[in-house]
Formats: structure tokens, C-alpha cells, sequence
């Protein structure tokens, strides 16, 4: 039986963040006792490669390299001209910016750990939902990337709240929409929250079982979900001439109706329902009879979701999973430039981030043979760049 010894000194893991050297010793172990299984038992005639010395050192870095490790959340400015991401810096995952034509990083300065995000709509602007003491109540913060060494500002600065992010209206890029439990701590309100520091202003009020709502790119809302009772729940549409809410559908609990855009002309909206049908599908929605026209369904399974337009409101892509995923394109030019992602075999794709004129697209892809990667699609140029793989395929690119 062969005897081997493995030594690790610290030099190994210089420039990988605490956090990770732990993990990182256990990697190198796992892989070195995978690749030495069978080795006692097996084949003893078989010669060692060549290239293998009994001083080969694989360094840790060269298995997990930190900015690859820790990178996520990948985010395309609305105008298309930045790109974003977490990543850690002094010990903390913040977020980082560059824009896409120039290579300078900045690092948004916060003094709480990043665990989401999101960009205003003007582009210039990122916002922060975060839980500083644990208490699950949250607080917004916003940050100008103009200044990113700044002190993030806290919009909602009152003490035992619960505030979170809901909408950035595509129209009215001054503004975000926040839920808040500010006025009823067993209720939650619907804000508008300016950028420029103003206190939240109500837009509309939670009678007490409001559980859904639902606003056009405006911010205005127009429709909201309410759990009347305990065997049913009722669909309310604002009347755009009055502003009073109707009730239009009510929904058994096992039905689902998920609204994907605002009413065009107050006439219709595109909707995932499976209202008289076993099945979901994607429907249009009569606001004036509550009668559904469907337009694509799976005949196996049901829709799992779908990717709208931020603009028109029109769908792009619905997908749903009868074995592997199953894509279906509304956009020709879409379905032909995502080709690149599903055409190596079963994989999966989820639509991270894209601009408004969604010429630059996040694409997050599964597959069984890379594991999970995202891509930066430009569908101008045609082209996508990688920006974060799986740790297992880093380490076999590089030590083939």
C-alpha cells in the first residue's frame, strides 16, 4: 500500500479571504483522495504520467481563485452602460462597477455586507435592502456611483421597521417602490420613495389582507390580491376614471394567477393562470369579463414562468420543466441569439439582468457537463464573455 504524505503551508493559500481557507483545504484533500481511490487496489503496471514528480505542488490559489470564488450577482445598468457584480474587498462581499466599454473597477463603498441589490432606474443609483442588526427589520439604503467612496444614505431611517424593495417604475426613474410597515407594524403599506432623501410617500393603503400588489410602469397600481377568507381570495382592479377598486376574479387556493404586466388601454394583461384548466399557461386577461384567451401552454407540465418586456410588458420567453427545461421563445431574434446556450446539449438558462433595450443580457447556465456559468451576451456584436464558471471546471481548464 502506497503511503503518501500531504503537507499544506500557509504560502499556499496567500490572497484567498478567510473565510475561505477552510473550505479551500478541504477542496484540495477531496480532490487529491478522489484521484488516489484507486490507487491501492488497481492496475499496478500502469506507469504515472510523465509530467507528475513526487514534488508536484498544486497551489491552492490555482484551484479557487478568490475573485472567482466569491463573484455574483450580476446586474446590466438599465441604460446598458455599466455592469455590476459582487465580489470581496476588505474582507467584505461589496459591490463592484465598471462600465462596459472601459476596464476600471470601482468598489461601492458600504460598511455592511452586500448580500442583494438592485439599480434604479436612472441608472445612477443602487439600492440596498439590508438587515444590519438581525432583527429581520430592514432598512433602504441608496448609494450614488458617481461617489462611490460615499457613505451610503438609509432612506427609511425608523426605528423597528420593515422596509423592502418591491418596484422600479421603468417611467418615473426617480423613484423606487418600497412596502413598509411603518403606519401598522402588522400591515404593509405601499410607498413611493424619491432618490433625492424626501420622506416616503403613501400611494395606497393596506385595508389588512392585501397579500399581492401589482403596478404599471408608472408605479401607479392597478391591481391588488386580497385573502378575503379562508377558503378563497379575490382579484381587485382599480378603475382608472374613478380610482376605486372592483372586484373582478375569485380564486380558489389551488388556482394561480400571476399577473405579468399593467393593463394595455385597461382592457387586458398578460397573465400565467391555470384558472379552469389543469395546467398553467400563459393567457390574456379580460379586465372587463374575467374571461382568459390562451396563448401557449406545455401539453405536459405547467409554465414555470416567464420573462417580460420592462417596457411594453410583452412576453419574451415562458418556460417550463416536463423532464429537462423546455424554452419558449416569443422573440424570433431572442430565440436565435440564446441559441449559443442550449444548443450543446440538456442545459437549463435563467435571465439574470438585461438593459431596457436588451441589447446586453445576463444569461445564468446549467448544464450536467459545466456545471453552472454566467454569461454577458452582447446581441449586437453576437458575442458572449464568460464571467463566472464552476470551481470544478476552472480547476480542469487549468490542469487538464
Amino acid at each position: 500500500m502506497t503511503s503518501i504524505s500531504l503537507a499544506v503551508s500557509g504560502e499556499a493559500f496567500r490572497g484567498l479571504p478567510p473565510s475561505l481557507g477552510r473550505s479551500a483545504l478541504l477542496l484540495l484533500v477531496a480532490l487529491l483522495l478522489g484521484g488516489l481511490a484507486g490507487c491501492g487496489d488497481g492496475d499496478r503496471s500502469a506507469a504515472p504520467p510523465t509530467s507528475a514528480t513526487a514534488s508536484t505542488v498544486i497551489p491552492v490559489n490555482a484551484l479557487l481563485q478568490p475573485e472567482a470564488a466569491t463573484t455574483w450577482g450580476y446586474q446590466v445598468s438599465p441604460d446598458g452602460r455599466e455592469l455590476s457584480w459582487i465580489a470581496m474587498a476588505d474582507n467584505l462581499p461589496l459591490v463592484h462597477v465598471r462600465r462596459l466599454d472601459a476596464p476600471t473597477t470601482v468598489v461601492i463603498a458600504t460598511p455592511f455586507p452586500v448580500a442583494g441589490y438592485r439599480w434604479a432606474e436612472d441608472s445612477r443609483h443602487i439600492l440596498f435592502q439590508v438587515d444590519s442588526a438581525g432583527t429581520e427589520n430592514t432598512q433602504i439604503f441608496v448609494t450614488d456611483i458617481a461617489q462611490p467612496g460615499a457613505p451610503p444614505v438609509d432612506m427609511t431611517p425608523y426605528p423597528n421597521t420593515r422596509n423592502t424593495l418591491f418596484a422600479a417604475p421603468s417611467a418615473a426613474p426617480d423613484s423606487v417602490l418600497i412596502l413598509s410597515n411603518r403606519r401598522d407594524p402588522s400591515q404593509f403599506d405601499l410607498y413611493r420613495l424619491g432618490l433625492d432623501g424626501g420622506a416616503p410617500v403613501l400611494i395606497d393603503q393596506n385595508p389588512g389582507d392585501v397579500v399581492a400588489w401589482y403596478t404599471d410602469n408608472r408605479g401607479v397600481p392597478y391591481a391588488r390580491l386580497r385573502g378575503e377568507a379562508t377558503d378563497h381570495r379575490v382579484m381587485e382592479f382599480r378603475d382608472a376614471a374613478t380610482g376605486h377598486w372592483r372586484p373582478l376574479l375569485k380564486l380558489a387556493f389551488e388556482d394561480t394567477l400571476r399577473l405579468l404586466d399593467a393593463p394595455h388601454d385597461h382592457a387586458m394583461v398578460w397573465a400565467l393562470s391555470n384558472r379552469g384548466r389543469d395546467r398553467v399557461s400563459l393567457v390574456q386577461l379580460d379586465l372587463a369579463t374575467g374571461r382568459e384567451t390562451v396563448v401557449l401552454s406545455d401539453p405536459v407540465a405547467d409554465l414555470e414562468g416567464a420573462w417580460t418586456d420592462d417596457i411594453t410588458g410583452m412576453p419574451l420567453l415562458v418556460w417550463s420543466w416536463p423532464g429537462y427545461q423546455r424554452l419558449d421563445f416569443l422573440d424570433d431574434g431572442l430565440a436565435a441569439d440564446f441559441r449559443r446556450f442550449t444548443a450543446g446539449g440538456p442545459s437549463a438558462i435563467r435571465v439574470l439582468s438585461t438593459d431596457h433595450a436588451r441589447q446586453h443580457i445576463v444569461v445564468e447556465v446549467f448544464s450536467d457537463e459545466r456545471g453552472t456559468e454566467t454569461y454577458l451576451l452582447d446581441r449586437q456584436s453576437h458575442q458572449e464573455s464568460l464571467l463566472s464558471g464552476s470551481l470544478l471546471n476552472r480547476f480542469r481548464d487549468r490542469f487538464p
